[in-house]
Parts: structure tokens; C-alpha cells; sequence
């Protein structure tokens, strides 16, 4: 099941859902509801839309985790953040801190990352490939011959039924 993304809005759209437009160029712009197309329609820029995940990108309202004393604190919004550290001040830059955005970006950047081409995974599936090929092809010639033997049992059975004599 292929996951998109709405070109507006950045949210998910599942398959069998949304609208999918496609320019004179051959660009693919999807869309996860009409609320996104009507927008696209207007030439709305989604950096200025308050409500798409540009725009919360843009203007730091994503969730920021900051990792301090071994313990993680979550942000929602950069202005939360560093009012956090004016109000610490010195205490907050003498231990060992990490500043970092939310763990779900990461999942998104290696979603779209290219897998690496490996040869002897290709070799190795291509030959179980021939072997289950191999085997199924077998399976199915004992199934057919025992079918037939069925079959010709069957018929046996109905003749000699059929044609013995009964003494009366």
C-alpha cells in the first residue's frame, strides 16, 4: 500500500482517497481533500496558509525535543523554547544539552530515501525464484496424475458395476 503526500498541506493520503491533478507538463500534484485542491485552484500559497505543515515548519510551530539532565522535554513551539532557556540562563548551557526536531521527520526523510541495489540478494531471491517455480510445477503434475488415477478408478468402478451379470 503506497502512502502519499498532499501537495498542499503535507498530510497523508491513503489510496482510493483524495484528488490527483495533473498539469499539461506531466506533474503529478495530489491532494488529499478538496479544502487542498480549492486552494491550489486559488494560487494559495501553502508557506502563508496558517494551517498546512509548511507553514508550521516554516514559522518553528513543529514539535522540538530537547534532551537535558537525561530527561527529554517536548516543545510544541520554538517561542516556548527559548523562553525556556532565557529563564534558565546559564544553568541551561553548563550541562551537556541536545536540540533536535521531533523523531517522526526522520521516518519521513528515510521513507524517501532510495534503497541500495544488492546483487546477491537479487542472485539469491532469483534463484529461490527457480526452485519454488521448480517445486509448484512438480505439486501440480502429482495432483493432475492423482486426479486422473481418480478419475480412471472411477470410471473402472462404473463399468465393472455396470457390466457383471447378476444371477438371479
Amino acid at each position: 500500500m503506497r502512502l502519499e503526500k498532499c501537495w498542499f498541506c503535507s498530510s497523508t493520503v491513503y489510496p482510493g482517497h483524495g484528488i490527483q491533478f495533473v498539469r499539461n507538463d506531466a506533474k503529478i500534484f495530489r491532494f488529499c481533500r478538496s479544502k487542498c485542491h480549492k486552494n491550489f485552484k486559488m494560487k494559495r500559497n501553502p508557506r502563508k496558509v496558517k494551517w498546512t505543515k509548511a507553514y508550521r515548519r516554516l514559522h518553528g510551530k513543529d514539535m522540538t525535543q530537547v534532551n537535558m539532565f537525561g530527561f527529554s522535554i517536548l516543545f510544541c513551539n520554538l517561542f516556548y523554547l527559548n523562553m525556556f532557556m532565557r529563564i534558565s540562563g546559564d544553568l541551561f548551557f553548563s550541562f551537556p544539552f541536545s536540540y533536535r526536531q521531533d523523531s517522526t521527520f526522520e521516518f519521513e526523510r528515510k521513507r524517501n530515501r532510495p534503497e541500495r541495489y544488492d546483487r546477491n540478494l537479487a542472485e539469491n531471491t532469483l534463484k529461490a525464484i527457480k526452485k519454488i517455480d521448480k517445486i509448484r510445477v512438480a505439486r501440480e503434475e502429482r495432483h493432475h496424475k492423482l486426479r486422473f488415477v481418480i478419475f480412471l478408478y472411477y470410471i473402472l468402478t462404473c463399468i465393472l458395476r455396470f457390466s457383471v451379470p447378476t444371477v438371479i
